[in-house]
């Protein structure tokens, strides 16, 4: 009995899904239903399901990516700063090389002058004492053939080498038969010498 029943509800069953399947060929046919439509939509819900994870991704990605230029464009900007400051400190150091290089300069004249100086009082004393040694005459024809200012710091060394013996100086026998002209020369540049000295230590 059952299986009587059986065999009439499968044809049924099968003629209804048929019936449907011509029914909703029709309506999209029609254009009342589309399958496209609706497979399209299906198939845009399944890909933006999908697509949702990478959009996340993508976000975190951007994120870090702002926050990598952010951190570029900081070391960029540190890097330009160290840079004025070396290039700064380079000027400096370039100007403190010259300052070093004009202190040298002017010491090394310093030492000339002081050489120089020092060279010039051992040949004072020399020749002081090498007129102070020779006959007044010699002496005086020496003394004559000399530069005045020369001739004068000889004679005034001539003084400082007899007190520092206890004599008496022969400067002034040395001027008195010396040439009338060139010793009143002389005689003038040391009674001027004497006079800018008393003013100085006034």
């Amino acid at each position: 009995m059952k299986s009587v029943q059986r065999q009439k509800v499968v044809p049924l069953v099968f003629l209804n899904i048929v019936l449907v399947l011509i029914l909703l060929f029709v309506l999209n046919h029609y254009n009342i239903i589309s399958f496209s439509g609706i497979i399209s939509k299906k198939a845009e819900k399944t890909q933006e399901f999908i697509e949702d994870p990478f959009l996340l991704e993508k976000e975190m990605l951007k994120k870090q990516w702002e926050v990598l230029n952010a951190k570029e464009q900081s070391y960029i900007e540190k890097m330009n700063e160290l840079k004025k400051k070396e290039e700064l400190l380079t000027e400096k150091l370039k100007e403190a090389e010259k300052e070093i290089e004009i202190a040298k300069s002017m010491q090394k004249k310093q030492e000339e002058i002081k050489k120089n100086y020092e060279d010039r009082k051992k040949n004072v004393r020399d020749l002081a004492l090498k007129i102070g040694n020779m006959p007044p005459k010699d002496g005086v024809a020496l003394l004559e053939k000399m530069d005045p200012v020369l001739a004068v710091d000889v004679i005034k060394e001539m003084d400082n080498i007899a007190v520092e013996r206890g004599k008496k100086s022969i400067t002034d026998y040395l001027l008195s038969i010396m040439d009338k002209e060139k010793a009143s020369t002389i005689i003038r540049l040391i009674s001027r010498y004497r006079t800018d000295t008393t003013e100085e230590n006034k």
